[in-house]
């Protein structure tokens, strides 16, 4: 009992803080427990938009965070299969046409008015030597990845570290 009773006493002390050391959190007399009466169901939800407070949460930002979101998004996708950066956009554009058409813009897709897509892979999303697939892009959205790889290759020094 008195082992139990540590363990316990173990577990309720506090974070340490450099104001006053370690404390212990004194007993709570009853947990709170609210009533609560009715059956729980499970629904399927009438009309659902999956889309629209990712939208919403879109337009509120301020433009140069929505210049780094979409930055960001943009690196992430160069180096993916197109099947996978049309997916996203169509996803995206679902919540905001200029959400959609800003990421496509920026990895070499332009969108149409209707949303249909139409790829324009640049020289500055595939690599020169062919070390990635044409379609998919360098790693990270780097345009010149691969490129780089073999450059660091080429001046690289032999390391004897011990």
């Amino acid at each position: 009992m008195q082992a139990e009773r540590t363990n316990r006493r173990l577990l309720r002390v506090n974070e340490p803080s450099s104001l006053g050391g370690l404390q212990e959190a004194h007993d709570h007399p009853k947990p709170h427990q609210p009533y609560v009466e009715g059956n729980v169901k499970k629904e399927k939800i009438d009309r659902t938009n999956d889309f629209k407070q990712a939208g919403e949460r879109y337009r509120l930002l301020e433009d140069w965070e929505r210049d780094e979101l979409i930055q960001n998004l943009v690196d992430g996708l160069k180096c993916c299969h197109h099947t996978v950066q049309t997916k996203m956009i169509e996803l995206l554009t679902q919540c905001d046409f200029d959400y959609g058409n800003r990421v496509a813009n920026g990895i070499g897709l332009l969108m149409h008015d209707d949303g249909s897509l139409e790829i324009e892979m640049g020289a500055e999303i595939t690599p020169t030597y062919g070390k990635l697939p044409k379609e998919g892009g360098s790693p990270l959205g780097s345009n010149k990845a691969a490129d780089a790889v073999e450059e660091a290759n080429e001046k690289g020094k032999d390391a004897h570290p011990y």
